[in-house]
């Protein structure tokens, strides 16, 4: 298939904008037919619907493609769920760019995780994470990384080295990948590639960037 023709739709996908054409509909009619609370209620959320509807056409040439981010994030976080007690993480923690979506603390060092939920195949070249028209840079990855490792510094955690992972959950034909100081890894196997590192950290260390990142999850 070239890059100039479109895609198959996929029938999930279908059913998830028909879901929203549903919903949008239903929140108007409750606006046309109701008063007071339920009309302030119902109005709230066609104007959530619609900025997310805005959004994620903006981010993936898709209407629900925000959505799909959102379902990538909370699958990383089942993963998660699944190590030992070794492991230990805190999620959607605010800095001045951005959101850190989970931070990780294990054996291995410190991760930095970024979840993508992505409908198109996705792969990685010449520095940057593709899926259909959307496309990310690595370079704003390597600055998140950099910023976390600047803010242990600034709580006295020296030498925190933070390795920046984006997970991809959807079709991803190079699975585990590395490229630039940035790992890309299918959500399929992020559960074994996390268990495979070998440790680089005694357990004093290990302990003491747990607090580190539960004070900056604390601060939001």
């Amino acid at each position: 298939m070239s890059a100039q023709q479109t895609a198959p739709t996929n029938p999930s996908r279908r059913g998830e904008s028909a879901l929203l054409v549903l919903a949008v509909v239903g929140a108007g009619t409750t606006i046309a037919v109701s008063n007071g609370l339920a009309q302030v209620f119902a109005a709230g959320i066609l104007g959530s619907l619609l900025t997310l509807a805005i959004v994620g056409w903006k981010v993936g040439g898709h209407v629900t493609s925000l959505v799909w981010l959102w379902v990538g994030k909370q699958k990383t976080e089942a993963v998660l769920r699944q190590l030992d007690d070794a492991w230990s993480f805190e999620h959607d923690i605010p800095h001045r760019r951005g959101m850190w979506d989970h931070v990780l603390v294990g054996p291995s060092g410190v991760y930095m995780l970024e979840s993508k939920g992505l409908a198109r195949p996705a792969d990685v070249s010449s520095d940057a994470l593709r899926s259909g028209r959307w496309k990310q840079s690595a370079g704003r990855i390597r600055g998140e990384a950099v910023a976390l490792k600047n803010e242990f510094t600034d709580l006295g955690v020296q030498e925190a080295y933070v390795q920046p992972v984006v997970v991809v959950w959807g079709e991803f034909a190079q699975r585990r990948w590395e490229e630039c100081g940035v790992a890309y890894v299918q959500g399929a196997e992020l559960l074994d590639w996390l268990q495979q590192r070998p440790r680089t950290l005694k357990t004093r260390q290990v302990g003491t960037l747990r607090s580190a990142v539960r004070e900056l999850a604390a601060r939001a």
